[in-house]
């Protein structure tokens, strides 16, 4: 089988990757090249590459381009699908004093760093790279805490969807809330829940 072939192959699985991957496969960069150059792969941007006729994938070219970003709020609750609205705006967290430029991709939220590191995880996307988001305690405990910002009918899908979910971990998210300064408010939220 070829280099280029060989490639191809490796391009099919891992669906979007960098000139960097490529190298640490032990590919050549001239290799790269001349699969770009017959067409077979596509190169969408600074070190950007994935197969022909295939898009790269929004979570993971954004993650690879700003590695501080950790998806958060609306984003999380739809990859966690504690809600079925999908979102124009990618809703990203970022350290306190990050340097956030102007842009409509995004809504940022900042955080304390020892905020910013509690709950996060890597998950598979829909498109099956591995992507960094909040686990779905931090999650809920971010909605909770940025109540005003968020769509009054997505917060209240999330929090009923956040109390029937299976996955969710009542003690973490209550270690989780008391960090945040948001524990009353979770356990309000909570009580009422389990009430109806």
């Amino acid at each position: 089988m070829s280099k280029i072939n060989n490639l191809i192959d490796y391009a099919n699985k891992k669906k979007v990757f960098s000139a960097q991957d490529v190298i640490g496969e032990g590919f050549s960069r001239s290799t790269l090249k001349q699969a770009v150059d017959k067409g077979l792969i596509t190169r969408w941007g600074v070190g950007s590459y994935s197969l022909e006729g295939t898009a790269p994938e929004d979570y993971f070219e954004i993650q690879r381009r700003h590695p501080s970003f950790i998806f958060s709020n609306e984003t999380a609750l739809y990859l966690h699908s504690l809600t079925d609205v999908a979102f124009s705006k990618y809703s990203v967290t970022v350290p306190t004093g990050y340097n956030m430029k102007s842009n409509k991709q995004f809504k940022a939220y900042y955080s304390k760093n020892e905020i910013y590191s509690l709950g996060i995880e890597e998950i598979v996307s829909p498109f099956g790279n591995v992507i960094r988001v909040y686990n779905i305690d931090k999650t809920i405990c971010d909605v909770i805490k940025n109540e005003n910002r968020i769509e009054s009918q997505i917060f209240s899908q999330a929090i009923l969807y956040y109390a029937d979910n299976n996955k969710k971990n009542l003690t973490r998210a209550i270690k989780y809330a008391k960090i945040m300064g948001i524990e009353k408010k979770l356990k309000s939220y909570l009580r009422v829940i389990q009430e109806r």
